[in-house]
């Protein structure tokens, strides 16, 4: 709220050196700039220019308004594009793992959805690290969720590939020469070819991919390069009508 934001940011400054005359457009600047540049810097998602703009704060309200005012908030698509998602068809349920939680966590765990409740599903072992910004694909041919990079806690691009099939967590094979680490990225499985394929992303907050890879189950490999300009936190579906991968959007 903007109320935690003052006491943690500002308070211990009032009426001390840092202090102005109340009105003056020179208060608390520098360390609003502090501020802003070091979420900037840690965080990457410049939806924080609003903690310097907001003008309401809105404590206990249940979960369906939070995200209706989350909604209305610039670049909100990014904060709820955190999580990675994927649709099972072979056991008919909705796989959610990872993303970033409101306190800053990284989390392993991995809910399904049926469609009638959440369930726990699998969490992730040690050997997987925690990580947002990540990507997964189901592969309906061998019945697996595919999950490729993401950032861990550490700020690291990660390039690792992991498989979940509802039962366990597989570790996929090493990245070749040239698949660095990124986030931010998006991926669809070409039912047509069999093939999960992955564009874009990111490897900084400044850093944008164009590259495309494609993954049959043993090895990844690299695809035509993708026309269009660099990008992160794009779309990708595969239209079984058309048989092509469309990818839509992103910054």
């Amino acid at each position: 709220s903007l109320r935690r934001l003052f006491l943690d940011e500002f308070a211990d400054k009032v009426g001390g050196p840092e202090a102005r005359q109340p009105g003056s457009p020179d208060v608390g600047t520098e360390r609003a700039e502090k501020l802003f540049a070091r979420v900037f810097n840690e965080y990457g998602d410049d939806s924080v220019a609003q903690l310097g703009g907001a003008h309401i704060a809105c404590e206990y309200v249940s979960n369906v308004l939070t995200k209706i005012l989350e909604w209305g908030r610039l670049m909100a698509y990014l904060e709820q594009s955190t999580r990675y998602v994927a649709y099972d068809s072979t056991r008919g349920v909705v796989v959610l793992s990872g993303g970033w939680m409101s306190n800053g966590g990284l989390p392993n765990d991995v809910w399904e959805y049926d469609g009638t409740g959440w369930t726990a599903g699998v969490t992730a072992p040690a050997s997987f690290s925690r990580r947002w910004g990540a990507a997964i694909a189901y592969d309906r041919q061998r019945g697996r969720s595919v999950v490729f990079g993401g950032e861990s806690s550490a700020s690291t691009p990660l390039n690792d590939t992991w498989e979940y099939d509802g039962a366990a967590w597989i570790q996929g094979p090493a990245a070749p020469p040239g698949l660095i680490g990124r986030y931010g990225h998006a991926m669809a499985y070409d039912a047509l070819r069999g093939r999960t394929v992955m564009m874009g992303g990111s490897t900084s907050y400044t850093v944008f991919l164009d590259d495309t890879w494609e993954y049959d189950g043993i090895a990844w490999s690299p695809s035509p390069q993708f026309a269009g300009e660099g990008r992160r936190h794009h779309s990708m579906v595969f239209v079984p009508s058309e048989g092509v991968v469309v990818s839509f959007g992103g910054w």
